[in-house]
């Protein structure tokens, strides 16, 4: 359970920083403060709330399995869902 906690969040803060980088980057200047203030708000806004459900849904002592399965499953969803050929066409052609 530590190590997969490790690095989910290792790879979730490496998003976070690839995000922000495209925030920074694509927004015009004088929305850049204000956009960037609410995706940080709600980035972290969504870490504290999946602390507190990780707190209510897990046993005392930690150890369970249908919880990382469960999220592994949402993750594997969620990439066949980015992963459509229909979302890069669209990509491409803005």
């Amino acid at each position: 359970m530590i190590g997969s906690a490790f690095l989910v969040g290792l790879c979730g803060q490496g998003i976070k920083v690839t995000n922000d980088a495209l925030v920074q980057s694509k927004i015009k200047d004088e929305y850049r403060g204000r956009v960037f203030a609410f995706y940080d708000i709600t980035v972290n806004a969504g870490i504290v709330t999946g602390a507190i459900g990780a707190a209510l849904l897990l046993p005392d002592n930690g150890v369970t399995s249908i919880l990382p399965i469960t999220i592994a499953v949402i993750y594997l969803f969620a990439a066949l869902l980015l992963m459509k050929k229909s979302k890069f066409s669209a990509a491409a052609t803005n």
